[in-house]
Protein backbone atom coordinates (compact mmCIF):
# COMPACT_ATOMS: atom_id res chain seq x y z
CA UNK A 1 0.00 0.00 0.00
CA UNK A 2 2.69 2.18 1.09
CA UNK A 3 4.34 2.11 -2.64
CA UNK A 4 1.02 2.02 -4.57
CA UNK A 5 1.17 6.01 -5.02
CA UNK A 6 4.80 5.89 -6.21
CA UNK A 7 4.12 3.36 -8.71
CA UNK A 8 1.18 5.26 -9.84
CA UNK A 9 3.58 8.45 -10.73
CA UNK A 10 6.05 6.10 -12.07
CA UNK A 11 6.89 2.79 -14.50
CA UNK A 12 8.47 0.31 -13.02
CA UNK A 13 12.08 -0.15 -15.13
CA UNK A 14 11.85 -2.36 -17.73
CA UNK A 15 7.86 -3.29 -17.61
CA UNK A 16 5.65 -1.99 -19.93
CA UNK A 17 1.98 -1.95 -19.36
CA UNK A 18 0.08 -4.01 -22.20
CA UNK A 19 -2.47 -2.34 -24.15
CA UNK A 20 -5.63 -3.75 -24.75
CA UNK A 21 -9.62 -3.26 -25.02
CA UNK A 22 -9.91 -5.93 -22.30
CA UNK A 23 -7.13 -4.64 -20.09
CA UNK A 24 -8.31 -1.58 -17.93
CA UNK A 25 -6.08 1.27 -18.07
CA UNK A 26 -3.29 1.84 -15.72
CA UNK A 27 -4.77 5.01 -13.59
CA UNK A 28 -8.12 2.40 -13.16
CA UNK A 29 -5.85 -0.51 -12.14
CA UNK A 30 -3.94 1.50 -9.22
CA UNK A 31 -7.22 3.07 -8.15
CA UNK A 32 -8.88 -0.04 -7.55
CA UNK A 33 -5.54 -1.39 -6.07
CA UNK A 34 -5.64 1.53 -3.66
CA UNK A 35 -9.07 0.83 -2.89
CA UNK A 36 -8.65 -2.59 -2.39
CA UNK A 37 -6.05 -2.11 0.26
CA UNK A 38 -8.11 0.47 1.98
CA UNK A 39 -10.95 -2.14 2.50
CA UNK A 40 -9.05 -5.11 3.16
CA UNK A 41 -7.10 -2.44 5.69
CA UNK A 42 -10.65 -1.37 7.40
CA UNK A 43 -11.47 -5.35 7.59
CA UNK A 44 -8.44 -6.20 9.53
CA UNK A 45 -9.03 -3.28 11.71
CA UNK A 46 -13.11 -4.39 12.06
CA UNK A 47 -11.50 -7.91 12.82
CA UNK A 48 -9.46 -7.36 15.51
CA UNK A 49 -11.38 -4.46 17.64
CA UNK A 50 -14.15 -7.94 17.40
CA UNK A 51 -11.54 -10.01 19.02
CA UNK A 52 -10.92 -7.34 21.44
CA UNK A 53 -14.19 -6.86 22.22
CA UNK A 54 -15.13 -10.73 22.50
CA UNK A 55 -11.71 -11.20 24.84
CA UNK A 56 -13.28 -8.73 27.74
CA UNK A 57 -16.63 -9.97 27.44
CA UNK A 58 -15.07 -13.52 28.42
CA UNK A 59 -13.12 -11.66 31.21
CA UNK A 60 -16.12 -10.13 32.62
CA UNK A 61 -17.92 -13.56 32.39
CA UNK A 62 -14.76 -15.12 34.09
CA UNK A 63 -14.53 -12.80 37.15
CA UNK A 64 -18.63 -12.41 37.37
CA UNK A 65 -18.48 -17.01 38.30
Amino acid sequence: TIFLPYLRNYDIPLVNYPQHEFIPSKVKLFTSLELFSIVLSLNLIAEVISCMILVVKKSFKIESK
